[in-house]
């Protein structure tokens, strides 16, 4: 029962469970041993032991961390490279059915004439007119200044732009000014992330 097999082997099935055991062990020797210098010896020893089984715990869970966060950090990548590979016409496409996971109504739309918005979202009786960007650059001001004239022109309570890449710092202090709603790439990557997940309720993007 006590072979060095099934020590092992209930080591790794409960290790947390093994240390605790291994530790009242420990406390129990020292208290035999504290008038023999051949017990304190054994003692000290099964002290090395016991920081032992620590350190290899902690590495093992930094492994397993390590591994997941690896995981998970190159699915994120994987996700964002997909999205730029898109075409201007595919990006709208895709925007639409992301942005209706999130509870949002869609509508995509017609692409030449849209006065500035490439997607009209609704939620609870608000609109909000979207500027699309599927960039290999930046984002500057003239994306901004779209998104607030398709504002006024669809009569949208909000105004946002979303793209697969980073706004100029330009782009950011006017977007402040007129109350326009900016996602970059980071912020879509998680979005694409969230939308991905099957089985839980999906939350309310904060736009409204």
């Amino acid at each position: 029962m006590f072979s060095k097999k099934n020590v092992i082997k209930y080591w790794k099935k409960k290790p947390v469970r093994s240390l605790f055991y291994f530790y009242l062990i420990i406390c129990f020797i020292s208290e035999l041993a504290q008038e023999t210098a051949v017990g304190e010896t054994v003692s000290g020893l099964l002290s090395l032991v016991f920081l032992g089984m620590i350190g290899y715990g902690v590495f093992r869970l930094y492994r397993k961390v390590y591994k997941w966060l690896t995981k998970k950090t190159f699915q994120l990548i994987q996700e964002i490279y997909e999205v730029d590979k898109m075409d201007g016409f595919q990006f709208e496409n895709f925007l639409g059915p992301l942005f209706e996971s999130y509870r949002y109504s869609a509508m995509v739309t017609k692409g030449t004439g849209d006065f500035g918005a490439d997607l009209i979202l609704r939620r609870k009786g608000k609109k909000i007119a979207d500027q699309a960007k599927r960039y290999s650059s930046n984002i500057g001001i003239s994306a901004v200044q779209q998104a607030v004239a398709a504002k006024g022109y669809y009569k949208a309570e909000f105004a946002m732009v979303v793209t697969n890449q980073y706004f100029t710092p330009a782009a950011v202090k006017l977007a402040d000014a007129n109350n326009v709603r900016l996602i970059n790439r980071d912020e879509l990557t998680f979005m694409i992330a969230k939308a991905r997940k099957k089985g839980k309720e999906k939350e309310v993007l904060d736009i409204l």
